[in-house]
């Protein structure tokens, strides 16, 4: 195909230009702009974009939480599947839909509000408790974001999520739901039990070699050796790169001349206020009083009342009313203006208010300053040669990229003319699997989704050509090719007669268990004596992992009106197990009440869950909503 393609270039671009050409004339260059510039988008919501690259950072946050839930040997790859894609992209979706919601209803987010979300951030704390502004940078600069970016962004993601806040806030339960459900959940069963475990039988299966055959031939799918691939790859990599490129010293002491201003620390206060709320929109009488109320408190300030006992009290700021009003440092940028004006501009001990802001009355008292201060060339040096050498780095790749995206397209069956070319080594990796190398991390180029589709594509193993490069992200560009093929296949019998063998065992010892656990309960229905019997024991509805959750629902649900009450269980795997109720012990009307009480917020959470499930698709139901999901691989299509 590739040969074809080559030796009738010029047939090719005549028939290219005759069929662009018409198009131009009706939608003109910019409707072929918009058209590839959406080439990576993988939805869209009210004309407001989901992109790839959010889509895969969604993926690797998914991926993370799966490392933390399983431990870091577990491989993420085996939860990448088409509907855990598909719910992944169904997520950012409904965030984009919030998003425009919010902007629609102009919810605006204020200053003081964007503190508290900073402030909350993992992580940004110093070992005395107060905020440190240079990790918050190091927070911001980790992830691609300028400060005003970063806050814009956070801005919109709080106001996003002050509408589920909003639907929460009216779930209401009704009282005779709350304490008939209370009741269930008090009562008390006392249940003995005699269990049929499948290993006990496990003595009493032996299969043959036929049925071990049998089993072999009726299961191929249970023996199999899953398809992999042996593959040579060549990653160009902004990192490599930057270790490689040199900077001399006049050019980082022209760098720090020319930023300053950006290794400057600015001026930090600490301060401690006490919050009055109001707004400005609110009755003058409510703003006469709230008046009324701090210059109360400010004489009482001035005649020796200790200012944090009085915002411990009195201060209607939740956030630092419990720190006796202490804010921590902070700078200029971070606060209100009015607030900010205040602060800024008064000395230190210095009572001042109360200071009108749209949150209310503050009554302010600065207790240390840090004055703005440079940087010494010497202490940024490190920090500006890494990121002149970042923005080289940059560049270079964004000037290599597409010569290396040609030349493995056209030498299609060889890596090496690229290794050359750019100084890179043609690496080797076996057994490689749809869902990629469990022995490398996941962030490896050569784990990428779209490398590992392009590689497992029908012409890829066919060819033994090169893929196309793929930008794998973090700076580092892949191209790769199938060397060696192993298909799925099924292991020889000889090679798996144990496992076989096993399975059988498994398989029949679950059958007797379940088969006597029958025999024997029968047998007690019918009279039989009840030895074997464990000592009783207690159970609610609540109670965990005393017993296997099949056997909690039939033992909650065996009719009692005659005790004592047998029932028998199916555990599937664990075999079978017979229950006998010997008793019912119902809750008094005072612990029913207390477990209603308890119960009310779990319900009301959950009645609030569902309300934003309903307002988020009726939201959807309204929207403009396209999908590309076949830009997310497996089976999906276009919607």
């Amino acid at each position: 195909m590739f040969d074809s393609v080559r030796k009738h270039q010029r047939v090719l671009l005549f028939i290219i230009v005759v069929l662009i050409f018409p198009a131009f004339a009706f939608f003109g260059i910019q409707g072929y702009d918009g058209m590839f510039s959406d080439r990576d988008n993988l939805a869209r919501v009210d004309g407001e974009p989901v992109t790839r690259s959010e889509f895969e950072q969604a993926q690797r946050e998914q991926f993370d939480r799966i490392r933390q839930m399983f431990g870091a040997t577990v491989d993420p790859q085996m939860f990448d599947t088409t509907s855990a894609r598909r719910d992944i992209l169904e997520g950012l979706i409904d965030q984009r839909v919030l998003s425009v919601h919010a902007r629609d209803r102009k919810i605006v987010v204020s200053d003081e509000r964007l503190r508290e979300a900073i402030l909350g951030l993992p992580g940004l704390t110093r070992p005395d408790g107060g905020f440190d502004i240079e990790r918050y940078r190091a927070y911001v600069n980790a992830r691609g974001r300028s400060e005003p970016h970063f806050e814009s962004e956070l801005r919109r993601d709080v106001a996003m999520r002050e509408i589920p806040d909003a639907l929460s806030q009216s779930a209401i339960v009704p009282l005779v739901l709350l304490n008939r459900l209370a009741k269930l959940l008090s009562e008390v069963r006392e249940v003995a039990e005699i269990a049929f475990k499948p290993e006990d039988f496990a003595g009493k299966v032996t299969p043959d070699d036929a049925q071990l055959r049998k089993f072999y031939d009726d299961q191929p799918a249970a023996f199999q050796m899953p398809e992999t691939v042996t593959v040579q790859y060549v990653v160009l990599d902004a990192d490599a790169l930057a270790s490689r490129i040199s900077i001399a010293e006049a050019d980082i002491a022209a760098f720090y001349e020319q930023n300053r201003k950006r290794y400057s620390v600015p001026e930090e206060r600490r301060a401690r206020h006490i919050l009055l709320r109001t707004t400005p929109d609110a009755p003058k009488a409510d703003r006469d009083a709230a008046q009324a109320r701090a210059a109360d408190l400010l004489a009482r300030l001035k005649t020796g009342t200790r200012f944090e006992d009085l915002a411990r009290t009195e201060s209607q700021d939740p956030g630092s009313s419990r720190q006796g009003g202490d804010l921590d440092f902070f700078t200029r940028e971070m606060m209100t203006a009015a607030f900010a004006d205040a602060a800024f501009t008064a000395e230190k001990g210095v009572l001042i208010g109360p200071v009108e802001t749209e949150f209310g009355l503050h009554l302010i008292e600065v207790t240390d300053i840090r004055p703005s201060r440079g940087r010494t060339l010497a202490e940024v040096r490190e920090e500006i040669l890494a990121e002149v050498r970042r923005s080289q780095a940059a560049r270079k790749l964004a000037e290599d990229a597409d010569a290396f995206g040609n030349l493995v397209y056209e030498q299609p069956d060889t890596l090496q003319s690229a290794a050359e070319r750019f100084g890179l080594k043609v690496e080797q990796a076996a057994g490689v699997g749809r869902g990629g190398l469990a022995s490398l991390p996941r962030e490896y180029p050569l784990n990428h989704p779209r490398l590992l589709a392009a590689l497992f594509a029908r012409d890829s193993i066919a060819s033994r050509r090169n893929t196309e490069a793929v930008d794998a992200g973090a700076g580092r560009i892949i191209a790769a090719r199938v060397v060696e093929h192993q298909p799925a296949r099924q292991k020889p019998f000889d090679e798996v007669r144990d496992d076989v063998r096993q399975a059988i065992v498994r398989d029949e010892s679950k059958k007797l268990a379940v088969r006597a656990g029958e025999d024997r309960l029968k047998a007690l229905r019918e009279g039989a004596g009840r030895e074997g019997f464990s000592g009783p024991r207690e159970f609610t509805r609540t109670t965990q992992g005393a017993v296997p959750a099949p056997a909690m629902d039939a033992i909650f649900k065996a009719a009692v009106a005659k005790l004592p009450s047998l029932v028998g269980v199916d555990l599937s795997g664990q075999g079978y197990a017979i229950y006998e109720i010997r008793k019912v012990v119902e809750a008094g009307a005072d612990a029913i009440e207390k477990r209603a009480a308890e119960l009310r917020a779990q319900l009301e959470q959950l009645i609030a869950q569902q309300d934003v499930a309903d307002f988020l698709e009726a939201r959807k139901a309204r929207s403009d909503i396209t999908r590309s999901l076949s830009r997310l691989g497996g089976n999906a299509t276009q919607q």
